[in-house]
C-alpha cells in the first residue's frame, strides 16, 4: 500500500464545462496539475478529489524508465486460466500405488 500525504487545491474553474484545474503537491514529489470534472450533487468530496490524485505518477516518477526503441512491437495474449489447485492426500498416493500393483499397465 502507499502511503503519501498530499495536499490539494482548486486553481481554476469552468462552471460553463463543469471542470476545473486542481493542483496537487507532496512533501518530496513535484507538484502536479490535473484537469477533472465537477464532483456531482451528493458525491463526497474527499473520494471525489482522492479519485483524481496522482499517486501513480509519484510513484513512477521516482523510477527510472526503459529505453524502448522505434519498431519494438509484441503480442498480449489473455492470461491462461489457471486450474483449481487439487490436493494429492496419502490416501490418493497408496490408492494409486496399489492399483498399479494389483494391475500393472502393459507397455
Amino acid at each position: 500500500m502507499i502511503n503519501i500525504v498530499y495536499h490539494y487545491h482548486v486553481v481554476k474553474t469552468d462552471n460553463q464545462n463543469n471542470h476545473m484545474e486542481v493542483e496537487y503537491s507532496a512533501d518530496g514529489h513535484d507538484t502536479v496539475l490535473v484537469g477533472m470534472p465537477f464532483p456531482l450533487e451528493g458525491d463526497n468530496l474527499e473520494s471525489h478529489f482522492r479519485a483524481y490524485a496522482p499517486i501513480y505518477h509519484w510513484v513512477i516518477s521516482k523510477k527510472k524508465p526503459q529505453k524502448i526503441e522505434v519498431g519494438f512491437k509484441g503480442t498480449i495474449s489473455p492470461p491462461a486460466k489457471e486450474l483449481p489447485k487439487q490436493e494429492v492426500t496419502k490416501e490418493d498416493i497408496e490408492h494409486l500405488i496399489k492399483s498399479l500393483i494389483e494391475s500393472p499397465p502393459t507397455l
